[in-house]
């Protein structure tokens, strides 16, 4: 796989969503950075008058869809703070807030463990190009395949979630009674029909560019015989 870089105007990105920061507190005070007064510019001061909406409190979203001038398909405001209080905390504060939004955009998972890998992928997202490129990959794969990512999509809604089991296993609020008759009820075969040691392998890639641990030690679990 090859990887390049591109330079792109904001306001000319065909992407489904842009995020753009905004400097400020309170509304009459709120200053678009240099990529949102571009966008600003091409739909005509749409972002301007949204700005009373969107709080000042450094992480606040604003999610505006169907710019016009603009060719993404939604455009996020992202508020920063102050600018002269503006440094790597506040960063960091803003990206934890952008990725709670975009969550909501991209999250199409059918299980709740789904979820909250999705949301770790976003908070930690891959920087090795060889792991990219896998999943990358993965993703392609299952794209090209509608009927087999359908089939992937309800096998996964019907998996219990065995993260919080395994949790409640650790404080000892599950007894191995429980446990039992919750995998009787739910039915592990499930986990050998969606074909667990391949999709662990080749599409759960983990954020150090190796397989998530914690789904293959969840296929362990799955796969062990229930007496």
């Amino acid at each position: 796989m090859e990887f390049s870089i591109t330079a792109l105007s904001p306001e000319t990105a065909k992407a489904g969503c842009v995020v753009v920061g905004v400097y400020g507190g309170n509304a009459a005070g709120k200053e678009l950075t240099p990529p949102a007064r571009r966008i600003d510019q091409a739909a005509r001061g749409a972002l301007h008058k949204a700005l009373a909406d969107l709080q000042g409190k450094t992480g606040s979203t604003l999610l505006l869809r169907g710019l016009p001038g603009v060719a993404a398909e939604r455009v996020l405001l992202v508020s920063l703070g102050a600018r002269k209080e503006f440094g790597a905390a506040r960063f960091r504060d803003a990206v934890r807030g952008a990725a709670g939004a975009l969550l909501e955009l991209v999250d199409r998972t059918s299980s709740a463990a789904g979820g909250r890998l999705v949301r770790d992928w976003l908070r930690r997202p891959l920087v090795d190009p060889v792991a990219i490129a896998m999943r990358h990959d993965a993703v392609g794969e299952l794209t090209e395949q509608h009927a087999r990512a359908t089939r992937v999509r309800d096998l996964l809604g019907r998996i219990p979630d065995f993260e919080r089991l395994a949790g409640r296993a650790v404080i000892g609020t599950l007894t191995p009674r429980e446990a039992a008759a919750f995998a009787r009820k739910h039915g592990l075969k499930v986990v050998e029909d969606l074909g667990a040691k391949e999709l662990t392998q080749r599409f759960l890639i983990g954020s150090d560019g190796k397989p998530d641990g914690r789904m293959i030690d969840g296929h362990r679990i799955l796969s062990a015989e229930v007496p």
